[in-house]
Formats: C-alpha cells, structure tokens, sequence
C-alpha cells in the first residue's frame, strides 16, 4: 500500500463498516457509483492521495483511523466495503497479500478486470467478514466476496450486507437492497439526483446512522457528497482539482453547516469514548511518553508496508494518519497503551532493549496481532 494510514489491513479484517448500501448503475451514456456509510463513527474523512512514481492519484472517503471505505482513482475506477457475517473462506493455495490489496489496485488499476486478475493472483480470507464492489468508468462492476464473485449484469448493481451469492432472492429480505434496486430498475437515464434519492430512499439513523452519501460520476471524475443523511446540502468535488493541490485532508462535518443531530450524535459517541477511556487508564510516569515519540514501520503480514507515527501533545501520546486523523493512546501500565476511539479498539506495546531504548511495538486489535520495528 502507498497509503501509511492506522492499520488499514487490520481494520478491514476486525471492523468493516457496519451497515452500507452501494451500487453501481450504467444508461450507456454515464456511469455512476452510489454509497450510504452507515456506522457510529463521527469523525468522518476525505483524503486525497497524488499520482506517485506510476501509481494513480485517488481520494478516500473513510474515518481518523485512516482506512479508506471507499473512493476513486483518476481513471474512473470506484470501490466500497460492506460488512458481512463471518463467513470461511476456502484456502485457496495462493499467497496472501501483504500489506492493503484494495490500495494497491486503487493505485495501480484502471478497470474491473483488472481489479479481478489482481485479486485472482492472492487468497482472499481476509474478506471473512466483508465484500467490496468496485465499478469503472466502462459501467462494468463486480463484488467481491470471499469465495465468489458477483458481476453486474444489465444496468445496475446493488450490494448490501448480505452475499449475493448465496441467496435464492434477488434481495434476501434486505429492504435496502430492495428499495434501491427496485427504484433504479424503474428509472430512465442514470442521473446524480436519481441516485441521491436512491441514497436517500435507503439512509438509515439507528442503530448505525448514515454518517455520508457519495454519488460517484465515474466518467467525468467528480463526486457529489451528502453529510449525516441530509440530501439538500451537498459538496460537489472534483477530483483532479483537489490532486493538483497535493496530499491533504478534511474532516467531512466542517464542509457542512452545523445541524443539532449530527452535534448530538458526535457528542454521545465522544462521551462513550471518554468514559472508556477513563476505565481503561492507568497511571504512568509522564517523563516516559517522550521516549516513545517516533515512527514504526510493519515490514511482514497484513501490516507489511504501514508506517505508524507517534507523537507527543502536551500529556497526551497520538498515534497519526498522514491526513490529519489521529487517535489518542491511553495508558495501561508498564509499556502498554490502549487505542480506543469511535470506530475501533487497539492495544499497543513498546519493546525495550538494553541501553537502545524503545526499539519497536506489538499491535493487537480483534485476535490479531503484528510487531513492527522502529524506524531510527
């Protein structure tokens, strides 16, 4: 992976968005890419990531945890996750890719195919618990599942939370996937409003909000973006402009006018964050934390590639993303700190060595479990 966000991988493997509705759908003339982000996370972002060294300029749409749920390349090519459950995927034999395979076509890919061939070459069990379904600019798209693949046929593709499959009914019960296909089976020319009213047909507030709606014109490279279920204001991004600028980030609830929901519902989930972070600390020698500020690099495994940079704030150690998102380390005694945030749980601890100091860290989230070493 290019990108050197939170432990993208991992997230992907422990904690997919929870609830989403995504689809593609094609008129012979436009192409576009649809999307509800459902979850409990408040802290929303968008990145762009700059053209480098071959690799495609792209933006991402995700959390301050810094794993993309969705976005799109220069060349039209779109992806979002969903989240699934836990399903066995079939060893497949091949090599298991080390690093984020779904950054790595981002980067590298220009269509579905390509997508395919490159996913064809690695085993796929890290899509146990989810599915992702990428389109391109050509109207062709696919969703990947564990142990299948489900291609777009005739104008539009729906995906929810369920795999297609391996389900008799065109929606398996998912009044989701229902609504939206039925609406975009009756419509005539693939339209953005179109798709907003798909978007908002389908949004949801509990137990999981919908956080942000993306409608994606893959052809012209421009997305049309809704903050927190509210399809009257919309941000519209384009993105070869935004690439020209270089590298930077925003969080997604300062490009909209304040409402008192979303206020209400960023302050309940920062307030849960605190009080579990509360249980979880202990205390620590505050002449130790700057012991610990410097970069660690994952070199094997799911991580392999993934930098992580820690940094000290007054009293307060941050892990960082290098959009601007961070997350606040907690510490639980000895060389061990707790990462909780809005979307995720994580337990870092530093290693030590004799006269070198702190030389590296262990990484644990959901069962999981990467060391990486620290770069000097």
């Amino acid at each position: 992976m290019v990108a050197k966000s939170f432990l993208p991988i991992l997230l992907l493997v422990v904690t997919p968005a929870s609830a989403c509705t995504v689809f593609c759908i094609s008129d012979g003339t436009r192409v576009f890419a649809g999307n509800n982000e459902d979850y409990f996370d408040p802290a929303t972002r968008m990145w762009f990531v700059p053209a480098e060294g071959g690799s495609r300029g792209r933006v991402y749409f995700g959390f301050a945890n810094g794993f993309p749920q969705g976005g799109m390349n220069d060349s039209g090519l779109f992806f979002d996750g969903l989240a699934l459950e836990k399903e066995d995927v079939r060893s497949s034999g091949l090599p298991a890719f080390e690093g984020n395979i779904v950054d790595r076509a981002m980067a590298e890919c220009a269509t579905v195919q390509e997508v395919l061939t490159l996913f064809g070459k690695h085993d796929r069990g890290f899509l146990a618990h989810a599915q992702l379904l990428f389109a391109d600019r050509t109207g062709d798209s696919a969703v990947i599942e564990g142990n299948a693949v489900v291609r777009k046929e005739g104008r539009f593709l729906v995906s929810t939370n369920f795999r297609a499959s391996k389900t008799s009914g065109a929606s398996a019960g998912c009044d989701r996937h229902g609504i939206a296909s039925r609406m975009l089976a009756e419509a005539g020319e693939a339209t953005v409003d179109l798709c907003r009213k798909v978007l908002a047909a389908t949004h949801q507030e509990t137990p999981a909000a919908t956080l942000y709606s993306n409608v994606y014109d893959l052809k012209q490279g421009i997305v049309h973006l809704y903050h927190f279920h509210d399809f009257e204001n919309v941000v519209v991004v384009d993105l070869a402009a935004e690439l020209r600028k270089g590298a930077h980030g925003v969080e997604l609830s300062s490009l909209f006018p304040e409402t008192y929901s979303f206020k209400d519902f960023r302050r309940r989930a920062e307030e849960k964050v605190t009080a579990e972070r509360k249980e979880a600390a202990r205390e620590v020698d505050a002449k130790t934390l700057a012991s610990y500020v410097g970069k660690y690099r994952f070199r094997e495994g799911l991580a392999a590639g993934i930098e992580l940079s820690i940094r000290l704030e007054g009293d307060k150690l941050l892990v960082s993303s290098p959009y601007g998102g961070h997350v606040e380390l907690t510490p639980k005694g000895k060389e061990t700190f707790a990462a909780i945030s809005t979307s995720f749980k994580a337990e870092l601890t530093f290693q030590r060595a004799p006269e070198k100091g702190v030389t590296g860290m262990r990484v644990s989230m959901g069962g999981v479990e990467v060391v990486g070493e620290r770069v000097p």
